[in-house]
């Protein structure tokens, strides 16, 4: 729907963010990564905090990382789980009302954010959808068919369930727990959140294949990614839909 036609939301556009940048073990171009994310996010003007998640082989390079800039902290959790593991450590240490995540390469570029924070007062998640560069491949018969399951099963009718590019407002993972440890996480997120109703929209955000033409996190895999797409679809799991009142101080 047109940004004008949905209903006001309460302002968050402007609010402290949370940035994940989830690892995956071919870091090259992490200090490269983190130094774009910092920049941007600090031209803002918005306070931040940026958390390096997921599969830290390069834990020597991260640490420096983050001894260099205050903002950026590392999250310690069991990268091998998978990025859908890593996402829901990372949530566990957030502190911010806007939640961001992407992956920590040059997969995406952080100045996509912004047309996603243009609609943040308006819906309860924003997500990417990737365009890609000019005579690079693109959908495979198994992206195809994988957002064609999903959107059956769950009713997922966004475009691209590939792209790791998703703000969020920090409250509705109150009720959606994560229960993906691999790939699927990110088709959870938005099966879960359509589920409770929750107003989405897709915003267009370059995308850069990487060089072995498998994206990260890698949805290749259909014997673990269908696995895990049968575990929440037999038992999802969600949060309280109110939180519970606070206990009553001992006498």
């Amino acid at each position: 729907a047109p940004m004008s036609d949905l209903p006001e939301r309460s302002p968050v556009a402007a609010a402290p963010i949370s940035v994940v940048l989830l690892g995956h073990g071919d870091e090259d171009h992490l200090e490269e990564t983190v130094s774009a994310w910092t920049a941007y996010l600090a031209a803002r003007g918005q306070e931040y905090e940026i958390l390096l998640a997921g599969d830290d082989q390069n834990q020597t390079a991260r640490e420096a990382l983050a001894s260099r800039h205050d903002r950026v902290r590392l999250v310690h959790d069991h990268p091998r789980r998978g990025p859908g593991a890593s996402l829901r450590a990372a949530l566990a240490h957030t502190r911010y009302p806007l939640f961001f995540y992407t992956t920590c390469d040059r997969q995406y570029r952080p100045e996509d954010v912004g047309p996603l924070l243009q609609w943040i007062d308006r819906v309860d998640l924003a997500s990417g959808y990737r365009v890609w560069p000019r005579g690079s491949r693109r959908w495979r018969v198994a992206d195809r068919a994988y957002r064609w399951l999903v959107r059956v099963l769950f009713a997922v009718r966004l475009r691209d369930l590939g792209c790791w590019f998703l703000l969020a407002r920090r409250s509705v993972f109150d009720r959606i727990p994560i229960q993906s440890d691999g790939p699927f996480a990110h088709a959870e997120i938005l099966a879960k959140a359509n589920f409770l109703a929750c107003m989405m929209t897709e915003v267009p955000v370059v995308y850069r294949p990487p060089t072995d033409g498998v994206a990260v996190p890698d949805q290749t895999r259909l014997g673990p990614l269908l696995a895990e797409l049968y575990r929440v679809l037999a038992d999802p799991q969600f949060g309280p839909a109110v939180p519970p009142p606070p206990s009553e101080p001992k006498a």
